[in-house]
Parts: C-alpha cells; structure tokens; sequence
C-alpha cells in the first residue's frame, strides 16, 4: 500500500471517527450509543489495519484484530445483554441539546444561508 493511499485512508477514518463521537453525544437512547461505540471501535481498527498495511508491521495486524475483536464486537455485546437483563429501557439525556442537533445533523436550506451570509458584522467608523 502506498504511503499516500494511507495517508487518505487515516485522513477519511479519522473523520468517521469524529462523527460517530457527534453520534455518541447525540444519542438518546442507550442502544443507539453502544451501537455507536461499536461503530467507531470499527473505524479505529480499520485505521490500525491501515496503519499495519502500509509500514508491514506484524504487531499491528495483531492490535487491529484486538481492537475489532474485543471493543467492536464482544463489548457491545455484554453491554447489550447487560442493559436488557437489568430491563433498561429508557432513554438517556443527550449531552447535545435537542435544538443544536437539529442544527448539527440536518442541511441547510439556500434560504437559511443566505440569510446567514447576509447577517454579517460590517465594522462602523469609530467617532473621534
């Protein structure tokens, strides 16, 4: 694998990374979290298989399968089967306010930007 192919790769999971982190702090129910830490374990041992693909080291071939194995999959699992044995249903407060998630995760109209660009701050001439 070339070094640059690489250096795309880590670039583009490093940005799935931080969107699962927005997914994580927006989740309002217990399920949709842990399925969103299983999600991002995933990205961060593709990276470390990336990593292991481009520089050939053996030690990380190992850690990317670890990583994929033990918090990708058996983690959630026992989180998963814990929350349903102690009958968690409920859901739980998102630490990004209601509003700014609606703002975070949804497009903007052309209406809505335009109306942003228009509001910009024009600098007034300061009196003597």
């Amino acid at each position: 694998m070339s070094v640059e192919l690489a250096t795309r790769l880590i670039d583009v999971l490093g940005g799935l990374l931080l969107f699962t982190m927005l997914l994580i702090l927006a989740a309002g129910q217990v399920f949709r979290a842990i399925y969103a830490v299983a999600a991002q374990a995933v990205f961060l041992g593709i990276a470390g298989a990336v990593l292991a693909a481009a520089t050939g080291s053996v030690d990380l071939w190992i850690i990317a399968g670890i990583t994929i194995g033990a918090k990708a999959i058996f983690l959630p699992w026992l989180l998963i089967r814990v929350v349903r044995r102690v009958h968690i249903s409920r859901e739980i407060e998102p630490v990004i306010p209601a509003r700014s998630r609606k703002r975070v995760f949804s497009f903007n109209s052309a209406a809505e930007r335009q109306s942003m660009t228009a509001t910009t701050l024009v600098p007034t001439a300061a009196g003597p």
